[in-house]
């Protein structure tokens, strides 16, 4: 995660939104694995809008479902996200 959080910093730093959108994306799976939802579900919010903004369709759609998975799995982000769309 650590080489991650490098890249991306070095990403957004060179502004290539492209790559940052597909390490947001990557750095989603460590924290699900070590059940750190909330944080996973934060970086693959911001991974779907970077993906939206360059009508990365497919890659939209995956980020989508990775977080529709996720939420279903983790009752306390499912309420907090629901609560956000009221």
């Amino acid at each position: 995660m650590h080489h991650y959080r490098q890249a991306l910093t070095q990403f957004r730093d060179l502004d290539n939104t492209y790559n940052a959108a597909d390490t947001l994306d990557r750095l989603g799976h460590p924290h699900v694995a070590l059940g750190q939802h909330d944080q996973a579900r934060a970086v693959w919010e911001e991974a779907l809008e970077l993906y939206r903004a360059q009508h990365r369709t497919e890659d939209a759609e995956r980020a989508q479902r990775q977080l529709h998975e996720l939420l279903g799995s983790s009752p306390r982000t499912a309420v907090s996200a629901d609560q956000g769309r009221a």
